[in-house]
């Protein structure tokens, strides 16, 4: 390439870039729904549901995003278009993805070891993913929950979800609203179960180093729920004359009447 004039654009293959937004509910673990200007063709390609003339642009998700709810619709983020060219793979890689954003397919969002085979993704019709959103992989990791149903003693409960970060209608492992919590600082659930049911609590993602061997059996190596902070279990009311009479509490022996320094008049004597 020389002079003033030359064409700047490269011949052959070639990545793309578009702008996309979600126009659907975000329903499916590794894409979702999209509709923009997809510059391949140099046209706007709306989405409605079951219209065949405006099918939209199915975009992969991050890999570090692929569960259902990590995106709102109207949302807006660059899309790229991932390449593997007619160059093949050593046999060594099982990468066979193409044009495709492609999925690992042990089915956890990232591939869970070099091993794992990352194949081409396509739609629940059918349909060949081509481009995948850029927007960063990470998402907010605290839940509140209100503990359900003790599992494993001290070591690990079912909580509800009550409170989920920003935009998101479900969290990762979460199940009918539910979640498996563990105590990876083998202090928050050492009490006796039923004290710890109906206990709110929040908790985060976090992945226990394979030299961790504090307590109980936690899964190593691989993202869980871990409690973060345990409300204390609750108390009872103040006591009043009345409850402490209830509960056992004598009546009053004598009721102060005089005057002058000492206890105010009116007042009963222990």
């Amino acid at each position: 390439m020389s002079g003033e004039n030359a064409p700047l654009q490269v011949e052959g293959v070639f990545p793309y870039s578009a702008l996309l937004q979600i126009a659907a509910e975000d329903t499916e673990d590794n894409y979702v729904y999209c509709r923009g200007f997809d510059p391949r063709i140099s046209k706007f390609i709306e989405y409605e549901s079951g219209n065949s003339d405006k099918p939209g642009i199915p975009a992969g998700k991050p890999y570090g995003k692929r569960r259902p709810g990590a995106y709102n619709i109207a949302e807006v983020f660059q899309a790229l278009l991932p390449l593997q060219t007619t160059n093949p793979s050593p046999a060594s890689v099982e990468w066979r993805i193409s044009q495709n954003p492609g999925f690992a397919v042990g089915g956890e969002g990232h591939p869970q070891s070099l091993n794992e085979k990352i194949d081409e993704l396509y739609t629940n019709e059918g349909k060949l993913v081509n481009y995948m959103l850029v927007d960063a992989a990470s998402v907010g990791t605290h839940v509140l929950f209100k503990i359900e149903r003790v599992l494993i003693d001290g070591c690990k409960v079912t909580g509800l979800v009550l409170g989920r970060p920003c935009g998101l209608n479900e969290v990762q492992d979460e199940v009918n609203g539910k979640i498996d919590i563990y105590d990876t600082m083998c202090c928050a659930l050492d009490e006796p179960p039923d004290d710890l049911i109906d206990r709110l609590g929040w908790a985060t993602r976090v992945e226990l180093d394979a030299t961790y061997d504090e307590c109980c059996d936690h899964p190593l190596e691989e993202c869980i729920w871990s409690v973060v902070s345990l409300c204390c279990k609750p108390c009872g009311p103040p006591a009043t004359a009345s409850t402490a009479a209830k509960s056992g509490g004598s009546a009053p022996s004598a009721m102060i009447t005089g005057s002058g320094p000492g206890p105010v008049p009116g007042q009963f004597l222990p």
